[in-house]
């Protein structure tokens, strides 16, 4: 029988209308040249589940569920630019409890380690 692994992402409708200042408008409608325009849009989430119930699967549609509840620790909407092929972000957040390891996922490689010349400093 097959199951299935649900995660629900604790408050993310709070993303899903933010008020913006001036300048972050102004911001946004600089990669977005038509305010009124409909546009393809990319949400990145990175989650920590936080709860997960194994033993009480729910039933949804003669289907078996299993619940995992999971925190934001990181949520960025980007676009292709529609003047490059390159994605966009338009917005980011990033929780204090994850802005370390975010920063270290993204940190380049040459900077994660020591160089092998600083082994012979004294």
């Amino acid at each position: 029988k097959e199951e299935i692994l649900s995660l629900i992402i604790n408050s993310l409708a709070l993303f899903s209308d933010l008020k913006l200042s001036p300048e972050q408008k102004e911001s946004v409608l600089t990669k977005i040249p038509y305010e009124s325009d409909y546009f393809d849009a990319t949400l990145h989430i990175h989650t920590r589940v936080k709860q997960a119930s194994m033993e009480e699967p729910i039933i949804v549609d003669k289907k078996t569920k299993r619940l995992m509840i999971g925190e934001i620790g990181y949520l960025k909407c980007s676009l292709n630019s529609y003047t490059s092929n390159e994605a966009e972000t338009i917005w980011d957040y990033i929780a204090p409890w994850y802005k370390e390891t975010f920063e270290l996922k993204n940190m380049p490689e040459e900077e994660k380690y020591p160089h092998p010349y600083d082994l012979f400093r004294d």
